[in-house]
């Protein structure tokens, strides 16, 4: 192996490694571990893969279909091995499969190194978003070399060989107990299968067709044996097939998930990946166009029929649905590859030596600028790379401030919201019960519906009260926005207190149960002119509590801070501030007291500039 094409593999790879080992982030992946936590017991206890939901209290003992039961063993034994930093190394191994697996369809279908190292970068780019850590990545990985196998096959086809495609059914028996998204590799051979009739019949009567006929009907039944396999070689039978599209028909997961909804229906149609990812279909139409004009394809016949399909119908539901913007970069990859091989050989033919080296040098330049600066997902909004390795918007002190609450009964109920959810199942499975989290499928249009609605509306909120009778409050106020009429009828509401309070995370108990109250923090009206020399030694006792849960964050810092400008501390209070804006330097609230503090000190330049920070952020959105 060339030198240049070791530095390109290894740019590529620390490419990889800048764009996936973000901070873990989303609720799914704390749900997932907590149903592989239950698989693993039951199956170490000789019983079957969990079918029923059962962390909720709203949907107990509902039926399921376990569809992610395997990958969710794999991430729970990441975790359990290495905690986060195993969750980490799997979802980097995935990514890597995934690019492994793109890289060697392409190669195999005749693309050129360097076409194919410029292909992966920009597929890394452009797919970013999408690579996290969630079942999907299983999907990402079997799709590419499923995609592999069969530009095997179609190579096969006229030079003989190896068929490996009949290893196809065995690939889609796994997969269909990893993802839901096995779907998409029957959908892939079904698209090769219609390029092999298509290639048989074009060859009909010719010396080569009876081997493309051959192809065409080995295709088929490689089909139909993928089909009965993971229909039956699953858990939950001949339903799972069902599954991907009553999902995809669900009113409550197409128009109140944002990513399900169109990319064109919001603000993610101005996004760094979308434009990407626009620019990729242009690029893939092009490079179609050039090559075919050329007449220098240089993929196999059976190639391009498949990749025009498969393009055309990830293309349309990308263009409805904000999650398969990353897929179409994916399923398409290998096309990428080879489009770009014709192009090029139709603009500059012949070869120049260590052509690798210039898509190496960018990959290594754009990894240094992510791990630097972070993943532009908007001009003004990065994804940061790990550390942390948990991101901060998980509530993890919220859900260890329940855990030692003494108090609660056993199975107590949580009245969360449905971003919580996830990690609460995980950490408290064995205190307390959930309201909802992210699994759409357990719990059913209506009912989460309804309690979405509860987070939206007070009337239905406290009518969900009455209903389910909840032991504590967990709400994500900051998602629920200070202006929601729930948080406003609960810092008036005689019956529950505020407890426990984040720059995320607000918890309420039953008032006789609150022996030590919040008295000042609020997500609502907080209001720290209220604070004077009087109250300032409890407030900053009550600071330094938030401080205990969340040390750095901008509700302590706030109270912490004013309570201490009040007490006479003004130089203890400008430093509390400081530390927190290079912390959390997107609050406008925090900015503006720091200008405060800063005239305090004398410091009327800084005071000028924190001012304008200020002014700049509450402009640009709420906070």
């Amino acid at each position: 192996m060339r030198l240049s094409t070791c530095a390109a593999i290894l740019a590529i790879a620390g490419l990889a490694a800048a764009t996936t080992l973000t901070p873990l982030a989303t609720n799914d992946l704390w749900v997932h571990l907590a149903v592989g936590r239950e698989t693993a017991r039951e199956l170490s206890e000789g019983h079957g893969v969990p079918n029923e939901e059962r962390f909720s209290f709203t949907a107990e003992h509902r039926p399921l279909v376990p569809h992610e039961w395997l990958s969710e063993l794999l991430f729970y034994f990441g975790y359990r091995a290495a905690g986060p930093v195993g969750i980490q190394a799997l979802r980097l191994l995935l990514v890597l499969l995934m690019l492994a697996g793109a890289g060697a369809a392409a190669r195999i279908a005749g693309a050129e190194r360097e076409t194919i190292f410029w292909m992966l970068l920009l597929l890394l780019l452009a797919a970013a978003p999408r690579l996290i850590e969630r079942p999907h990545l299983f999907t990402y990985a079997f799709s590419t070399w499923t995609l592999a196998l069969l530009a095997s096959d179609v190579r096969a086809a006229r030079e003989g060989g190896i068929r490996r495609a009949w290893f196809l059914p065995a690939l889609m028996t796994v997969w269909a107990n990893l993802h839901g998204g096995f779907i998409v590799g029957l959908f892939l051979i079904g698209c090769f299968a219609a390029g092999a009739a298509r290639s048989a019949w074009k060859a009909a009567g010719q010396r080569h067709g009876r081997p493309l006929r051959r192809r065409s009907v080995r295709l088929g039944w490689i089909l139909a044996a993928s089909v009965a396999c993971s229909a039956l070689l699953n858990p939950s039978g001949p339903a799972l097939l069902q599954l991907p599209f009553q999902l995809a028909s669900s009113e409550t997961v197409t128009q109140r998930i944002l990513e399900w909804r169109s990319p064109l229906s919001g603000s993610y149609w101005s996004t760094v990946p979308f434009a990407l990812t626009a620019l990729w279909a242009v690029m893939l139409a092009g490079g179609f166009w050039l090559s075919r004009r050329s007449g220098r394809e240089k993929e196999p016949e059976g190639w391009r029929l498949p990749g025009l399909l498969i393009a055309v119908t990830f293309g349309i539901l990308a263009s409805r649905q904000v999650r398969s913007v990353g897929d179409f970069a994916v399923f398409t990859a290998p096309w990428m590859a080879t489009a770009l091989a014709g192009a090029w050989g139709s603009l500059r033919p012949g070869s120049l030596p260590g052509r690798e080296i210039l898509p190496a040098g960018t990959a290594a330049c754009a990894a240094l600028a992510i791990a630097l600066f972070g993943y532009p997902i908007r001009p003004h909004s990065r994804v940061h790379c790990i550390p942390p390795l948990v991101a901060p918007s998980t509530p993890v002190a919220a859900a260890e401030f329940i855990a030692q609450q003494g108090w609660l009964p056993p199975e107590a109920r949580v009245f969360n919201s449905y971003t919580l959810g996830g990690y609460l199942a995980w950490r408290l499975h064995d205190r307390a019960r959930i309201l909802i989290d992210s699994r759409n499928e357990a719990y059913g249009d209506e009912l989460t519906g309804e309690i979405l609605r509860s987070f939206r509306d007070a009337a239905v909120f406290e009518q969900a009260l009455e209903r389910w009778h909840p032991d504590l409050l967990v709400l994500a106020w900051r998602q629920m926005g200070g202006n929601s009429p729930v948080l406003k009828k609960l810092a008036a509401a005689p019956a529950w207190s505020l407890v426990f309070l984040d720059d995320g995370v607000a918890v309420y108990c039953p008032r006789e149960r609150a022996t030590d109250p919040l008295r000042f923090a609020s997500p609502v009206a907080f209001d720290l002119r209220k604070i004077g020399p009087e109250q300032a030694a409890a407030a900053l006792e009550e600071g330094r509590r938030l401080s205990s849960w969340q040390p750095e964050g901008v509700i302590a810092t706030l109270l912490t801070g004013r309570a201490l400008m009040v007490s006479g501390r003004k130089q203890e209070a400008l430093q509390a501030f400081e530390r927190c804006a290079r912390h959390d330097p997107d609050s406008p609230a925090l900015w503006g007291m720091l200008a405060a503090a800063r005239n305090a000190v004398g410091d009327r330049d800084g005071a000028a500039v924190a001012k304008r920070r200020a002014e700049l952020l509450a402009a640009s959105g709420p906070e």
